[in-house]
């Protein structure tokens, strides 16, 4: 009988090759690079500089892996990740690591829906995998400054009466 159990399976992870030229020769901000990305699902296919989620489906599966291996070597490194909206607006994300935190940049800017079209930053401590409760090999991806020991902790907002920064889910997906 196998048991899923929902609890840290994967630490340390963090950077990964970096952002190819295209993206990083128009602008070296955080915030030029998200948005010189194209605006399109098929532009995006098309490039392998873009990890895409798309409705739990990993395409550019090769970058996202070795962005987890350059953190695990506590190597700088950042990745650009496009999540895909129910009506198909890209989301995108710019996780940069500088060998000890992650910066994050999230660029909602071309969903047609958001309430707030503005690029949001933060930092986090730790890039943690968990598995999915009750679905076989989906695992979500989440940046948090806290060492979640499980995922019902991550619906507060304090432990131990101290409080913390919500963690933030960056790719829910299946893997093999």
């Amino acid at each position: 009988m196998k048991r899923m159990i929902c609890i840290a399976i994967f630490l340390l992870a963090g950077c990964t090759a970096p952002v190819h030229a295209p993206v990083e020769e128009q602008t070296e901000t955080p915030e030029g690079i998200l948005q010189a990305c194209p605006s399109t699902y098929q532009e995006m296919i098309q490039r392998d500089d873009i990890v895409i989620e798309d409705q739990g489906t990993l395409l550019n599966e090769t970058l996202w892996d070795t962005f987890l291996e350059t953190a695990e070597s506590r190597t700088p490194a950042k990745v650009i990740i496009a999540r895909f909206t129910v009506e198909g607006d890209p989301v995108l994300y710019l996780i940069d690591y500088d060998g000890e935190v992650y910066h994050w940049y999230m660029d909602p800017g071309r969903d047609r829906f958001a309430a707030d079209k503005e690029i949001q930053s933060g930092t986090a401590k730790y890039l943690l995998q968990f598995l999915t409760c009750g679905e076989e090999n989906r695992i979500s991806y989440i940046l948090s400054n806290e060492d979640l020991p499980n995922l019902h902790v991550i619906q507060h907002t304090e432990i131990d009466g101290e409080p913390v920064d919500p963690p933030m889910q960056i790719l829910d997906i299946s893997r093999k």
